[in-house]
Order: C-alpha cells, then sequence, then structure tokens
C-alpha cells in the first residue's frame, strides 16, 4: 500500500487565522451587514474626505467603506484611497497591513466565487502584489518564492445580494479571498457568514395552520334559484 502524500497547506490559511484570531474579520463581516441596511431617516455623514467626494446624498457603498476604513484602524489597518480613473467614482479604498503585508479591498460582486478583477486598477493591485505568480489554484509549486517576495499579499472582501432580493438589505454572502494572478478566480477563499452566523439572514418558519379558522362551513348543497324553502 502506497503512503498517501497529502498536498502541502494553503500558504494563506495562516494569514487566515490571524486575522480571525484578532477579531478583525469578525469586525468587518459586522460592518459590511449593517452598512447595507438603509437608513433614509440617517444620511451618512463620511469623514473620509475622498467618500465625501465620491458621492453626494445616501449611498450604502460608501457607507460599507467608511465603516470598514474604521474598522481596519482599529486592527492596524491603514487607509489609502487609489485613483481608479472611472467616473463617479475617482477612489476606491484600500486596507494596509505593514506588519502583515496585505492590502484589501472591500467589493459588491455579482456571486460568492466571483473576483472583482475587471478593473484596471484591481489588475493592478493584483500584478503588484504576490499573487501575481499564482495562475491556476490547483497549481502550489512556487509558493515559498512567493511568500518571500517583497510585494503585499492582496486580499479582496466580497460581499453580495441574491438576483430575486430587489431591496438588497442583507447580503447573502461575505467572503475573504485571495485572488490568483489571471484575476480570474480564488486561489484561497473562506465564507465568513458561515464562520459567524449571527451576522446572517434570519430565516424565519412560516406556519400558515398556526390558528384556527374563524368562520364555520357547511356542506348544504346551494339553493336553485325560484325554488321554495320547506
Amino acid at each position: 500500500m502506497r503512503p498517501q502524500v497529502l498536498p502541502p497547506p494553503n500558504p494563506y490559511q495562516t494569514l487566515f487565522e490571524r486575522l480571525e484570531a484578532t477579531g478583525a474579520l469578525r469586525n468587518f463581516t459586522r460592518a459590511v451587514v449593517a452598512q447595507c441596511r438603509p437608513d433614509p431617516a440617517r444620511p451618512p455623514r463620511y469623514t473620509r474626505e475622498e467618500l465625501q467626494n465620491r458621492v453626494k446624498g445616501t449611498d450604502r457603498w460608501g457607507d460599507v467603506d467608511q465603516h470598514c476604513a474604521d474598522v481596519g484602524d482599529l486592527h492596524g489597518f491603514d487607509a489609502v484611497f487609489v485613483n481608479t480613473g472611472i467616473a463617479g467614482h475617482p477612489q476606491m479604498l484600500t486596507l494596509v497591513h505593514d506588519e502583515l503585508d496585505v492590502i484589501m479591498t472591500v467589493h459588491k460582486t455579482r456571486s460568492p466565487g466571483q473576483v472583482k478583477g475587471a478593473p484596471n486598477y484591481v489588475r493592478r493591485l493584483i500584478r503588484d502584489a504576490q499573487n501575481r505568480l499564482l495562475y491556476v489554484g490547483d497549481e502550489l509549486e512556487d509558493l515559498t518564492m512567493a511568500q518571500n517576495l517583497e510585494g503585499k499579499t492582496f486580499v479582496q472582501l466580497t460581499y453580495g445580494f441574491r438576483r430575486g432580493d430587489r431591496l438588497k438589505q442583507v447580503p447573502a454572502w461575505v467572503t475573504f479571498g485571495v485572488p490568483d494572478g489571471s484575476a480570474t478566480q480564488f486561489f484561497f477563499q473562506r465564507d465568513l457568514l458561515s464562520l459567524y452566523p449571527e451576522f446572517g439572514r434570519a430565516e424565519e418558519d412560516i406556519d400558515l395552520n398556526a390558528g384556527q379558522p374563524s368562520r364555520r362551513f357547511t356542506t348544504r348543497p346551494a339553493r336553485k334559484e325560484g325554488s321554495e324553502t320547506e
């Protein structure tokens, strides 16, 4: 019987565990879920000048970035705003952690497995970070070299809603993912809502027969028109 050769552990599992142990991922998840709920009576007042310039009025996605930037302050992240060159979205929030060598961005996506890789500024971040060596999720070679590079690890915090959810008040997913160098898939990904179920969607069971009917129904046949009652 041949001994089973196990693949080497994913190097980003350690990074994930370090961020989870500090409570950073839990606080990021709470901020995303909370700020997706609109409050028309209390429009946002951004303390970040870059967010104030991005939108005018109520914008939940700006609220998500604002509060994620505040959470980052508590956990050693520096909020850096990157020029995107996209009209109506002049600057994008990036959270940089020098001790962990991490660059994190927050994106709304259409599916849990979608990598936000289309915009040029995101591709540039992936290219300039360690992720540039990781082209296919199944390939584990060159990981040691990737860990020894001077570039930081680029991480995406993504969230989104079900297609039929028109209100879009509670995210259907919040994920932590390290995209591969091709910017088409995640090399490493973890579901944060299953890790922190207290922030997930509250599903309620509806019992259609909870109460007794208030009216009584009889089986007497209907009377024909023109007939006399006895």
